[in-house]
């Protein structure tokens, strides 16, 4: 037959008799309000990472291959050919930023001028 355990500890007992019902008091604080950075980030990046894939790596990639084919084929040092693509990619990117802008800003003015 079995006994009951009896738990005689009054050491341990009393260390966590002020635990009983109460949690542990190292988690109590002030709910938290808001989203915090998480959320912050998160809406960011929401908006961010479908215009760095649209506008971003189709010229990377063109800019790496054309990197690639000026030390393979023409021979230059890795250092030009990386100057040389790069501002060519930065030119690339920001004129296919501002012409996608300048479309929407004439499709907002030719629906501004309809209303």
């Amino acid at each position: 037959m079995r006994q009951k355990y009896i738990f005689y500890h009054d050491h341990y007992y009393y260390t966590l008799k002020g635990q009983i019902g109460q949690g542990i008091p190292v988690f109590h604080g002030v709910r938290q309000r808001g989203g915090g950075l998480g959320s912050v980030l998160g809406g960011i990046a929401k908006y961010a990472i479908p215009l760095v894939m649209k506008y971003t790596f189709p010229h990377a990639k063109e800019a790496a291959i054309r990197t690639l084919i000026d030390i393979a084929g023409n021979g230059d040092s890795v250092k030009t050919a990386l100057k040389r693509n790069s501002l060519g990619f930065i030119k690339n990117v920001s004129t296919g930023i501002l012409t996608s802008l300048t479309t929407l800003l004439d499709l907002v003015k030719l629906l501004l001028f309809l209303i």
